[in-house]
């Protein structure tokens, strides 16, 4: 990790990208990447003004969406909604891809 991030990297759409997940990392994909098919896949769009736009699959398998807030603190990335608080830490963050650590549970 770069001692200082480039929050313009940063500031587009991320999809999940379940399939390269592993040993405490989750990895997001910009949305032009070739996922394989899913039944649903939760994204999050940050915006420069601070605004977060997230979608994740319901219950029904359709998007459900949440406006809230982004920031970021050293390499610590929060967005917070109505419904969740989600903390991540940033391991790595180029044009087209975001690896992350899960540092707090989802409230």
């Amino acid at each position: 990790m770069p001692e200082q991030l480039d929050l313009s990297r940063l500031q587009q759409t991320w999809v999940h990208s379940h399939e390269e997940d592993g040993a405490g990392k989750t990895v997001y994909r910009t949305p032009d990447f070739r996922f394989p098919p899913s039944r649903g896949r939760s994204a999050f769009t940050l915006r420069p003004d601070g605004v977060a736009e997230i979608g994740f699959p319901g219950a029904d398998d359709r998007t459900r969406r949440a406006e809230g807030r982004w920031q970021v603190v050293g390499n610590v990335l929060r967005v917070t909604t109505p419904e969740r608080d989600q903390t991540l830490e940033i391991e790595r963050v180029e044009a087209d891809v975001l690896v992350v650590r899960k540092t707090a549970k989802e409230q």
